[in-house]
């Protein structure tokens, strides 16, 4: 099942909330896709129940881009859009 992190996001925000969503998947492949506007998006979880949240590595992205990412069962995840102006995102996580 698609977990769709960000459908048609606007920036400097954290989605689906600044709480994120917890997520049973190991490893995924994300999505990153729309009209960025000079937006950069990248993932982050937390393991501690959203008190501390890291970019998960490499996840980085100011153009459309498709990856696999290893998450972590139970970790909470959120997708950061900063900057740009004029942004329409989407993010997707499926398992793989």
């Amino acid at each position: 099942m698609t977990v769709k992190l960000a459908t048609a996001a606007s920036t400097n925000a954290n989605f689906p909330s600044n709480a994120g969503i917890h997520t049973a998947i190991h490893r995924a492949v994300c999505d990153i896709f729309g009209t960025f506007g000079g937006a950069t998006v990248k993932l982050q979880r937390s393991v501690d129940g959203g008190t501390t949240w890291v970019d998960v590595p490499s996840s980085s992205a100011t153009s459309a881009t498709s990856y696999e990412v290893a998450l972590g069962a139970g970790a909470l995840l959120r997708a950061n859009i900063a900057a740009g102006s004029g942004a329409s995102l989407n993010v997707w996580i499926s398992p793989v």
